[in-house]
């Protein structure tokens, strides 16, 4: 598990601007926006997670006043006894009834005591998640899983737009992605591919050649560095001979460099947590070693996941999935010829 630090800063993950949602909606390529309704999805699913704790909270608080109020009005006192429990039937309802009466207040807001239930209850978070406490183990998991549900997200987002980018292209994109594999003097070594292959396609790749391409794991999309592989050995600059030679201005501003360096530490920050139970080796040191608060860890320490971190990579996956998306949809667009002219 990631390092036990005194305050987790559970209010600081939530995640605040939910414009990603709206993704879907300005993709000029339709074969496009089914990959953006899943990465919101994926997304929504983290945002979801940051809330829970401060929701369970906040439950817990309107039903214990509930509770309160409920045993006022059946028995006529605040409190319960052995006596009474023959009527918690009447009880649960008068509660179930306020809580139907409450139920869209946390999640609306509009609603005016909203923001302020959400400002407020972030104070009692380092309370309720105590170091010491029964669930503080149980909230570090959620950091945990919100870490790994955003890169999941951008790495998902990432290899289906290739994909379908590709078999929309087969003429450019695919022939390029064809000859990626360039050897010691850069030229193209065009990948072989078996008569067994183009037979489970039944000769047809018009519209599948992506497809074809990532199952027979030509490129690595699994990992940061060989996302970006695919992506400038496909959307670049070839000679006659297939020879890669360049990769366009417009391209490389998908992967900015300082974006880049942040999704790096994510995704070495998941690959820690999914296989060595958060614990940081040389490899790890090596891949994080811009970062100020992880390069130092040594060998025994975990990783001080908190909600200020986690928060700072989900906005650099919705930043970074921005930018990739709206590229490569307008690239899709653009059907003019790309030549060595506009390499930069």
């Amino acid at each position: 598990m990631p390092q036990a630090t005194d305050d987790l800063q559970l209010e600081h993950s939530i995640v605040s601007d939910f414009s990603y949602r709206e993704m879907a909606r300005f993709v000029r390529r339709k074969e496009l926006t089914d990959i953006a309704k899943t990465f919101t999805a994926n997304i929504d699913r983290v945002a979801a997670l940051a809330e829970l704790p401060i929701f369970l909270i906040y439950r817990m608080t309107r039903f214990m006043l509930a509770s309160i109020d409920a045993n006022e009005a059946v028995l006529g006192r605040s409190r319960v006894t052995a006596a009474d429990l023959g009527r918690s039937q009447e009880i649960a309802a008068f509660i179930q009834g306020r809580q139907g009466e409450e139920k869209n207040k946390f999640a609306n807001p509009k609603v005016d005591d909203a923001q302020g239930w959400k400002t407020a209850l972030s104070h009692y978070m380092g309370a309720v998640f105590s170091k010491d406490g029964p669930t503080f183990l149980g909230a570090l998991s959620l950091l945990s899983a919100m870490t790994t549900g955003a890169w999941t997200a951008y790495e998902s987002l990432a290899t289906d737009l290739w994909i379908a980018a590709v078999n929309l292209r087969p003429n450019d994109l695919g022939v390029n992605a064809l000859l990626a594999k360039e050897n010691a003097k850069g030229e193209a070594e065009p990948t072989p591919f078996s008569l067994n292959i183009l037979r489970k396609y039944k000769f047809d790749l018009a519209n599948s050649l992506g497809t074809m391409i990532w199952r027979e794991r030509k490129f690595n999309f699994n990992a940061l560095d060989g996302i970006k592989n695919a992506y400038f050995s496909t959307f670049c600059i070839r000679d006659n001979k297939g020879n890669r030679r360049g990769v366009p201005e417009e391209v490389k501003s998908w992967f900015p460099s300082s974006a880049s360096a942040d999704l790096a530490i994510l995704e070495a920050i998941r690959h820690s947590l999914v296989h060595r139970g958060g614990l940081p080796d040389p490899s790890f040191r090596e891949r994080v070693k811009g970062c100020p608060v992880l390069k130092d860890l040594n060998d025994g320490d975990r990783i001080p996941l908190n909600g200020v971190m986690v928060s700072t990579h989900i906005k650099c996956v919705l930043e970074q999935t921005k930018m990739l998306l709206e590229g490569v949809d307008k690239w899709l667009g653009c059907e003019r010829m790309r030549n060595i002219d506009a390499v930069g």
